[in-house]
């Protein structure tokens, strides 16, 4: 779920807060808060919201105004990054496999290892302002999506069969 309704800089919105609320006040067990971008750089909705250093104030009042509702329930944030569905109109598409859609550029092993710092970052972030946990999006060709695909033919080790980068040697 991406709502779109950020304030600027991807900034959690009052209608935002809004949302979530009437979402607690409804008795849900556990609230997942909508795809939150871990950069600008990267996103699929002008107006997502955006998990960085600059918002974490915002998300801090969000999970706030959601505990006081309903203290019980198990409030996740979903972080991604667009990736290849980026919008071009004000983010880069950029994509990880070699074969991929050619308006979107390759990104290097450098680049993607910094991007995945970002998620830790984001991780980190989410736990500072209350969040009980993170969910990645992992769907939708999005970035970690197309990470786990079979077509993620790279030769580095962010690509090629799912054993041969996570079984340790020894484990062969």
């Amino acid at each position: 779920m991406e709502a779109n309704d950020a304030d600027s800089g991807g900034a959690v919105s009052s209608r935002a807060i809004e949302r979530y609320k009437t979402l607690a006040s409804g008795g849900w067990g556990i609230i997942v808060v909508e795809a939150l971008s871990v950069t600008q750089q990267s996103m699929a909705r002008r107006h997502g919201m955006i998990i960085n250093e600059k918002n974490l104030d915002g998300f801090k009042r969000l999970v706030q105004a959601v505990k006081t509702i309903h203290p019980d329930c198990v409030l996740l944030f979903q972080i991604t990054h667009a990736g290849q569905n980026s919008n071009p109109g004000f983010s880069e598409k950029v994509r990880i496999c070699p074969q991929g859609p050619a308006d979107a550029r390759y990104l290097s092993s450098d680049e993607i290892e910094r991007i995945a710092d970002l998620f830790v970052n984001a991780a980190l972030l989410a736990h500072r302002a209350g969040a009980d946990g993170v969910d990645f999006k992992m769907c939708h060709g999005y970035f970690g999506a197309e990470m786990l695909r079979p077509a993620n033919t790279r030769d580095d080790k962010w690509g090629g069969p799912f054993k041969q980068n996570t079984v340790p040697e020894e484990m062969r």
